[in-house]
């Protein structure tokens, strides 16, 4: 998917950066509004899929050694 292992490493960490700052969205959701809260988890939790499965999941097959330790290769959503 990225051919350059630096660009691959960049995308990393700013994927990263928004999966966290999604987790603590819904902590705050959690916080606030807790009739909401699982809702609003299940979305984030689709996001957090889609980023690994199109997007992370090719980047670490192509580049293993910056995949995280516990990673392991998820099916990509819609049968691709």
């Amino acid at each position: 998917m990225i051919a350059d292992r630096e660009l691959a490493k960049q995308l990393d960490s700013v994927l990263r950066g928004v999966m966290l700052a999604l987790d603590q969205s819904a902590a705050l959701v959690r916080e606030q509004s807790e009739p909401e809260a699982a809702r609003y988890a299940a979305g984030v939790g689709a996001v957090f899929m889609c980023i690994y499965s199109h997007i992370l999941d090719p980047i670490y097959v192509d580049h293993p050694d910056i995949a995280p330790p516990s990673w392991t290769l998820e099916p990509e959503l819609g049968g691709e």
